[in-house]
């Protein structure tokens, strides 16, 4: 069985807003989409980026079924156009496509468990 650690959801707030900082587990996030809690946004890029990190588990985690994952991931998001950002802004230029799409879909949070983001 693969086990996943914690994920950081950091809130992307205006200078009027402190940034609200708290850690969840992929379980609560999953269960707050699946009890329709959370909408999760999702760009053609991000899809692209779940679709190559899920081969890659499939190569370390034979027993993992990712297809129905990244179906539901299709179905049960709001799919975003996300257009490119003028200048990198994230240290692995690779990510600004979740920085992208969560500016294109006005998002008022950003689930990773990337420590840059």
């Amino acid at each position: 069985m693969a086990e996943f650690s914690n994920f950081d959801v950091i809130s992307i707030s205006d200078s009027d807003n402190p940034i609200i900082i708290s850690v969840c587990s992929l379980y609560e996030i999953l269960k707050a989409w699946i009890d329709k809690r959370i909408q999760l946004l999702i760009s053609s890029e991000v899809l692209q980026e779940y679709q190559r990190v899920g081969e890659e588990l499939l190569q370390r985690y034979a027993e993992i079924e990712i297809k129905p994952i990244l179906k539901s991931f299709s179905k049960n998001t709001i799919s975003i156009s996300a257009p490119r950002l003028p200048h990198p802004v994230c240290v692995d230029p690779d990510d600004d496509k979740f920085i992208e799409c969560a500016v294109a879909g006005n998002a008022e949070l950003i689930i990773s468990g990337d420590k840059h983001l």
